[in-house]
């Protein structure tokens, strides 16, 4: 075996093995990629939970029997108060 060819075999054997490493390096950076994702996803999916439930937290429920006998502006008896400016609306 000449020099040439112990150089060459030594350098074909040092790309293959740095090859090798770099892959296996990738596939290392791919799964941390994957596993912060999934975190990160995770982390906001429960921001949104706790953001849903302080919102309906927050928002006033009032008094549910207030809905059925409140006086609508529908009825026929309604009376706009006095410092109101309203007037009928025509119906043709």
């Amino acid at each position: 075996m000449s020099s040439a060819t112990k150089i060459a075999s030594a350098i074909a054997g040092a790309t293959g093995l740095t090859t090798a490493v770099c892959v296996i390096g990738v596939f290392y950076l791919f799964n941390d990629v994957s596993i912060y994702y999934n975190q990160a996803i995770d982390d906001l999916l429960n921001i949104k939970d706790l953001a849903n439930v302080a919102w309906y937290e927050m928002r006033p429920q009032g008094d549910k029997r207030a809905a059925v006998f409140r006086s609508r502006r529908q009825a026929p008896d309604f009376q706009y108060p006095p410092h109101c400016a309203c007037a009928a609306f025509p119906t043709a």
